[in-house]
């Protein structure tokens, strides 16, 4: 069995049940019910998978058809039935050093960041995966320790309260700064989501949300959902939500209660629902804009289809090298009118920069350091941009996000 179980059974009944004789034993045969990766429309040939679960939450097994021994069990995971559901893309796929059919998943989410989470079902449909895809999933947090945190807390002494009276002298004139003994920081906004030291954990502060009781044959615990990031968004994209399951022996006494804010480390696990086109991707209609994208360049693309579809290309080529990574604005040598915008972006990542020109649709590009070809063409109410995955400034800068749809118009610019 995996060791994750130890989440779901605590250490005691996991140690009891290490045995696969007596993990069957515990939970019969006729408990299973068949479970798949919601990819695949015919079962695999190799692998197939079913589940025990009560309350939202349960065990799943991986069955390997052998041709010399028959149906072996492989591995047991803990499962959250159903996930808080979101969008995102794979990035990689992240075999288990101890168990080759296990595995996780390394996503991209719609506010671009990086998580990895466990897959129990990742030897299953691992072959239909294709990284640089889109994908509709089910994230859920597996719980090791909770513990209540305070909405607020008082500062006595150090710089922040230094701070605050020196800006109370600024504003109030004959303030004396020893009359403010205490500052009062409040928590109560506060969400994240943090990698730990450990692959796949996370510490994590969140408020608990349609918080219920449930009960996995005996082991008693709390499902609740959460979201971790701040509602603050310069894109307008939700933040990442979850739902956790936390069982009675990984919360020290402490009962969760409605609202409640709380702590704690938890294992992020994934289960794959749906291969997604880019067209009605977080990314497809509306701006996955970078940040860095000056104004000239976004007045540029009202100029239309000129130049064989040069700026709809310039403005979602630099939204692909955005999510890829990379930061981007106008070239600095560039100072003319904003419609004649050349087909250059520069490209930064820490202390690396380039200039690179772009190719669109055959067209001569500029000199410079490096040439992407770009292939731009109209789509419905919008254009859609592909890059060449064999192009070899594609290998150079790493990218794995190869396409892109936006919308023309008003709406595919950044808010803001």
């Amino acid at each position: 069995m995996h060791w994750t179980l130890r989440l779901l059974l605590g250490d005691e009944r996991y140690e009891a049940l290490s045995d696969f004789d007596c993990f069957m034993k515990a939970f019969p045969t006729t408990l299973w019910q068949g479970w798949g990766s919601m990819l695949r429309e015919t079962p695999s040939e190799q692998f197939q998978s079913a589940s025990v679960s009560q309350d939202g939450v349960g065990i799943a097994i991986l069955i390997e058809r052998s041709e010399s021994e028959g149906l072996l069990m492989q591995a047991a995971y803990p499962m959250v039935v159903d996930g808080a559901p979101t969008e995102a893309e794979l990035l990689d796929t992240l075999e288990d050093d101890d168990i080759p059919c296990a595995g996780a998943q390394l996503l991209l989410t719609p506010r671009r960041v990086q998580l990895a989470a466990f897959d129990p079902d990742y030897a299953d449909h691992l072959p239909l995966l294709r990284p640089g895809a889109h994908y509709t999933c089910e994230l859920s947090a597996l719980v090791s320790s909770l513990s209540p945190m305070e909405s607020s807390f008082e500062i006595t002494q150090g710089p922040l309260l230094e701070i605050q009276r020196a800006m109370r002298q600024e504003q109030e004139p004959g303030f004396n700064p020893s009359d403010l003994s205490k500052v009062t920081i409040s928590n109560e906004g506060l969400r994240s989501f943090l990698a730990s030291d450990e692959p796949l954990w996370y510490t994590f502060v969140t408020k608990v949300e349609n918080l219920r009781a449930i009960e996995f044959f005996g082991n008693k615990g709390w499902m609740f959902e959460g979201t971790v990031e701040s509602e603050d968004s310069k894109d307008h994209v939700p933040p990442l939500r979850l739902r956790f399951m936390v069982m009675d022996h990984a919360t020290s006494g402490y009962i969760p209660r409605e609202g409640a804010l709380v702590s704690g480390s938890a294992f992020l696990e994934v289960q794959m629902k749906e291969h997604l086109p880019y067209a009605g991707t977080p990314w497809s209609d509306r701006p996955g804009a970078s940040d860095y994208l000056r104004e000239d360049i976004l007045s540029a693309l009202r100029a239309g289809e000129s130049w064989s579809g040069t700026p709809p290309a310039v403005q979602i080529t630099a939204q692909l090298l955005s999510q890829n990574g990379w930061d981007v604005s106008s070239p600095g040598i560039w100072n003319g009118p904003v419609e004649h915008h050349p087909p250059l972006i520069q490209a930064k990542r820490g202390d690396v920069i380039h200039l690179i020109g772009l190719k669109v649709n055959g067209s001569e590009p500029p000199p410079c350091e490096f040439i992407l070809q770009v292939t731009c063409q109209r789509q419905g109410e919008g254009h859609e941009v592909k890059l060449d995955a064999q192009d070899a400034t594609v290998t150079h800068l790493n990218l794995r996000t190869l396409g892109m749809w936006c919308k023309d118009g008003p709406s595919m610019l950044p808010h803001g």
